[in-house]
């Protein structure tokens, strides 16, 4: 009778689960596509590129391994390569494209809840879950085409395999190897996965110092690596010289950095994150502010709860007969958060003026874990109120993360352009046939994938950034030594005055083009496309021999 009584509460507790991990995966789904259909479907610079070169891997047979221009950051080619094949059969779309992302986000909600669930209780892991899967930083990035939402992937998946062997003892070489390998695949995707590997690495040698496991680990770091370590080999280490490049931008001394950028997470810069717009830092309104204080009370209060794990794990000796003790699931969430935010305060994406919220995405899953766990850890009306505040800050993150994720258009820079008015550009081009063009940057890429490269657009003098120097080679030749019409496109506020670049055209200006324009016959005011954007059109040489001599003068 009491077996069929056990027996019975554990399918009612199966189903439970069940029915719980169903509806957060199509709420999470739900909420991702109307994202995908609103303010998604239409892409950012960096993401018209990912579109741009599935496409040249179908029809140039391109074999890209980052993304355009830039020796880092796998997962944009990964996502390129995943699109290759909808490109082929359905041509350019920014849904299919998007889609790919926001999927692998939801393979993400999946791995967290099991590895929660496994761990910890059914509050903590419905209200993690809920907490990562409608929170706005996510959600933003889950519509992101830069490898971000595979990265997460990824390095969840490592993170369930190592949770197994680390706290279940399930420590074979096969289990070893596989974490390696997605760790090592997640580092390719996205550097900042390196911390997992980091993290693995200092949990597993101060437990008990077993290194066949940590062999097979490494073996599958290094295969999860080839891409990478192929590409240093060949190409005289650019990888590994980008990622140890001194920062650019304000230099401050050492103890001045690290006080910036802790002192930061607790002044604004974490509530920013959780305004849900990740690639620009906006001031935070009440509700971020509360998931900031809200994730640092927790991270303080069960790291408070766990300091004596910690002192333990602290008092560690190499050369001990016996491995210390594993340390508990909470205690190793709380790892993570500790070593990324010691990154943090000494790498060079927290320099003083360079206030990017993306950074502080390692945190996740983390901070939703422990904030779970803390609010679900209470009793009676404790209990009740923690259920309230987890309710709370699940709503605002997902009020906030569509509110972010639906607009319809977007800003890069400081540059604000509409998916509508992007659309009309496009059409304005095709009707006046313009085959070459100069734009900067954030127009650049948008429109050859909005045109289908029916246009070629070169932002060589305008932005700093060229991106896939054959397309600006081209628009080169067809002007310079075809002697092709060609055409500027500006937004009509020409607001890129401070991406401008001494390149081939030099520094242009709003108002050294507008008198390039008048000495060449140039009407100044162009030629609206739409309310956003103007085209100056047909050029030839005399109006870039007019531009020069202004730029030259320096506008005297």
């Amino acid at each position: 009778m009491r077996e069929n009584s056990l027996d019975t509460h554990d399918i009612a507790e199966r189903q439970r689960d069940r029915v719980t991990l169903a509806a957060l995966l199509a709420a999470a789904a739900a909420l991702r596509g109307v994202i995908l259909f609103t303010g998604q479907a239409a892409l950012r610079s960096d993401e018209a590129v990912v579109g741009l070169m599935a496409r040249h891997i179908v029809t140039r047979g391109e074999t890209p391994l980052f993304l355009y221009g830039q020796p880092y950051g796998g997962g944009h080619a990964a996502v390129a390569w995943l699109a290759a094949l909808p490109t082929a059969l359905f041509g350019l779309s920014p849904v299919l494209l998007t889609a790919i992302p926001a999927l692998f986000s939801l393979g993400a909600v999946l791995l967290l809840w099991r590895i929660v669930r496994r761990y910890a209780s059914w509050e903590a892991a419905t209200g993690a879950t809920a907490l990562y899967a409608f929170g706005a930083p996510i959600l933003y990035q889950s519509g992101l085409v830069n490898g971000g939402a595979e990265s997460f992937f990824l390095a969840l998946a490592a993170l369930a395999l190592f949770l197994r062997a680390y706290l279940d003892g399930e420590s074979t070489p096969g289990n070893g190897f596989a974490v390696g390998l997605l760790c090592g695949l997640a580092y390719f995707a996205m550097d900042y996965a390196l911390l997992y590997p980091i993290v693995f690495a200092l949990l597993w040698v101060t437990r008990r110092g077993a290194w066949r496991y940590a062999a097979y680990a490494a073996a599958g770091f290094a295969a999860g690596c080839l891409p990478l370590i192929f590409y240093n080999l060949a190409n005289d280490f650019a990888h590994l010289r980008y990622m140890f490049a001194s920062p650019s931008g304000t230099s401050v001394g050492l103890l001045r950095h690290v006080f910036d950028a802790f002192g930061g997470i607790f002044t604004g810069d974490l509530a920013g994150f959780y305004e849900g717009d990740i690639d620009d830092f906006h001031p935070a309104g009440a509700g971020a502010w509360a998931q900031g204080v809200a994730a640092i009370g927790a991270v303080v209060a069960l790291l408070w709860r766990r300091r004596g794990e910690f002192r333990a794990w602290a008092a560690w000796r190499p050369l001990a007969p016996e491995g210390g003790a594993a340390l508990s699931f909470p205690a190793v969430m709380l790892s993570f958060v500790l070593v990324y935010v010691a990154i943090y305060c000494v790498a060079k994406f927290s320099l003083p003026g360079l206030r990017t919220p993306r950074y502080f995405l390692p945190l996740y899953p983390f901070l939703p874990v422990i904030t779970a766990l803390v609010l679900t850890g209470g009793e009676g009306r404790w209990k009740r109120a923690g259920a309230a505040l987890l309710l709370f800050l699940t709503l605002h993150g997902a009020a906030t993360g569509l509110a972010v994720g639906m607009r319809s258009w977007h800003e890069e820079h400081g540059v604000r352009t509409s998916a509508r008015e992007m659309a009309a550009l496009g059409e304005a081009v095709r009707k006046m046939e313009i085959r070459y063009a100069y734009a900067p940057y954030e127009i650049q890429f948008r429109l050859i994938y909005e045109t289908e490269e029916f246009v070629t657009v070169s932002c060589a003098g305008i932005s700093p950034l060229s991106r896939y120097p054959p397309y600006d080679e081209a628009v080169r030749r067809a002007v310079f030594d075809e002697g092709r019409p060609f055409a500027f496109i500006f937004r009509r506020d020409f607001a890129f005055a401070e991406w401008a670049a001494g390149r081939r055209l030099g520094l242009i200006t709003r108002d050294v083009f507008r008198r390039a324009c008048r000495a060449a016959g140039v009407d100044p005011e162009g030629r609206p496309a739409g309310e956003e954007f103007v085209i100056y059109y047909p050029l030839d040489a005399r109006f870039l021999q007019a531009l020069t001599r202004e730029i030259e003068s320096g506008g005297r």
